[in-house]
Formats: structure tokens, C-alpha cells, sequence
């Protein structure tokens, strides 16, 4: 499987590494850039890209940060995050219970929107729990750099049966890591790994 971490900050930015990434590749946009699904569906069609983008949703009223996954134009899933930045809760969005585990083309994946993953110092069990092979972080995470590479290192170290994390984020840097290898990004574009 390749997969793509991206490091990109608007549309188009984001469409430009859509039209460049390889076909058959599994893409993880970052949180803050959200795309409507008709602006990518050809995209995931005609390059059989399976792409995980922000769509933020509407429930009962509630407004939720959620990140999609959309395979040959069909959406697979959707997870809303779960643990909110304060000016998540300024922008009139709503936290959601945690609903983390997908399958991205018959690979267990655990997908923590920026801020869910520092939960991961306590609760990782349910990724062994899910035999979880991939972790995935889109984000606009802005500070703390250090700290995020604690969490994708300590998650690398407990969970044995996960084979990679994959950061994407539209602030400075991005990074695919397993255990052996890393693939990084400090400017607007993407890095692969396959694993």
C-alpha cells in the first residue's frame, strides 16, 4: 500500500497534490482543509485513489470536525474528532464520542483528528484491541512539534501490531514513519512510504 502524508494549507493546494500524488495511493489530507467531495471524486476514480479529507458534518443541529474517507468515489466512512481544541469550541463545533477505527482497502487504520491524538499516552489498548496497522493524525497542529513526535514514536514502541503513522498537517511539517524508515515534508506537497 502507498501512502501519502501531505502538508498543504488551502484547496488548491490540496487539489494540486491530488493531481501529482501516484495513482492507487491512500491519501491523508490535514484536518484544515476542508473539500467538497465533488471536487475530488474524479480524482478518486480516475486514479483509484483512496483520499481521507475533511468534510466537517452536521448532526441534529450539532456541527462536528470530521475527517472522510472516499474510495473510487464512494465514501467508506466518516470519523468526527472527539477531543476539541478551545477554538474548536469558538468556532461553534461539537465533540464527538470517539469513533476512530476504519478500514482503509482491508487495512485496519485508527484515525486521530490533531488534537484526539494525545490521548494516545493512556489509551492505546483499543488500538492493539483492533490489531490497528496504520495510525493516522490529520491536523493543523501549530506548536509542539516535539510533542507530536513523542506521541507517533511512544505509539510506534507500545502497539505491536502497527506498522506506521502517518501525520499530515497544513503547518511546517509532515511525516510517514514505521519503525524503520521516515519519510518527511517542511514545505507545501507530499511524501510516500509504502509499506
Amino acid at each position: 500500500m502507498l501512502l501519502i502524508s501531505t502538508l498543504c494549507n488551502n484547496r488548491a493546494e490540496a487539489l494540486q497534490i491530488l493531481r501529482e500524488a501516484p495513482n492507487n495511493s491512500v491519501i491523508l489530507l490535514p484536518e484544515s482543509v476542508p473539500l467538497l467531495s465533488h471536487s475530488i471524486q474524479r480524482y478518486s476514480i480516475e486514479k483509484n485513489l483512496f483520499i481521507i479529507f475533511n468534510n466537517d458534518v452536521k448532526i441534529d443541529g450539532k456541527t462536528y470536525i470530521a475527517m472522510r474517507g472516499l474510495d473510487q468515489g464512494e465514501y467508506q466512512w466518516t470519523v468526527r474528532k472527539f477531543k476539541l481544541w478551545h477554538t474548536d469550541f469558538e468556532d461553534g463545533f461539537t465533540p464527538s464520542e470517539p469513533e476512530q477505527f476504519v478500514e482503509v482497502r482491508e487495512v485496519k487504520a485508527g484515525i486521530y483528528i490533531c488534537y484526539d491524538c494525545v490521548v494516545l499516552f493512556k489509551e492505546y489498548d483499543g488500538l492493539i484491541d483492533k490489531q490497528t496497522e496504520i495510525l493516522m493524525i490529520p491536523s493543523n497542529w501549530d506548536f509542539n512539534f516535539e510533542l507530536m513526535e513523542r506521541i507517533t514514536d511512544f505509539a510506534l514502541e507500545h502497539i505491536p501490531c502497527l506498522k506506521c503513522c502517518v501525520f499530515s498537517n497544513s503547518n511546517t511539517v509532515s511525516y510517514i514513519k514505521t519503525r524503520t524508515q521516515e519519510k518527511r515534508i517542511t514545505k507545501t506537497g507530499y511524501a510516500e512510504l509504502t509499506i
